[in-house]
């Protein structure tokens, strides 16, 4: 099957389709344990790393060690407009500023986290596509809502893939530890 075109993010139970004027970005946010810096401290390491065997570090050359560090993301800015039959958190088609408002408390009163995380299909993460849908956080969503073009709002929000738990697992393993 194609891969899906636009993004749906399900969140607090609601379901949002955002598929017109979608624009995805997806990438990851490294992150190293040795960073490479340029510190005081790399320089003394690498002096320290080149004392080995096969190890050849030269002058203002980053040291980096990545072990998974750093986080999948996915970018998303797109538009919905009045009389969309897209699923819009049961508002489809209903006025911009209404969906805006739906969207708004959902993304306010759901706690969304590695306990509750939301979830995003796009492209071949969705249900007919080759992976599963992606288990994310939610950061720096924005809704804008323009006079001059009164039947659209313009929707972006950074999606960050998130590790999931089972609360009664984890509170049960708390508890044992404790």
């Amino acid at each position: 099957m194609a891969p899906l075109q636009g993004v749906i993010l399900e969140a607090g139970g609601k379901r949002f389709a955002m598929k017109a004027e979608a624009e995805i970005t997806s990438g990851v946010r490294t992150g190293f344990i040795l960073d490479g810096s340029g510190s005081t401290w790399t320089s003394i390491f690498s002096s320290i790393l080149n004392s080995f065997p096969g190890v050849d570090v030269g002058m203002r050359e980053g040291i980096h060690l990545d072990l998974g560090g750093g986080e999948s993301m996915v970018e998303i800015e797109a538009q919905s407009f009045m009389g969309s039959d897209m699923a819009w958190g049961g508002v489809s088609g209903a006025s911009p500023l209404t969906q805006m408002s739906v969207l708004q408390q959902t993304l306010r009163d759901t706690q969304i986290d590695s306990f509750r995380p939301a979830t995003l299909e796009w492209g071949e993460f969705s249900g007919p596509g080759q992976f599963s849908p992606m288990n994310v956080v939610v950061e720096s969503p924005r809704i804008t809502y323009n006079t001059d073009t009164p039947g659209i709002i313009d929707v972006s929000m950074i999606a960050l893939e998130t590790a999931t738990f089972d609360a009664d697992a984890f509170a049960d393993a708390v508890t044992r530890v404790g």
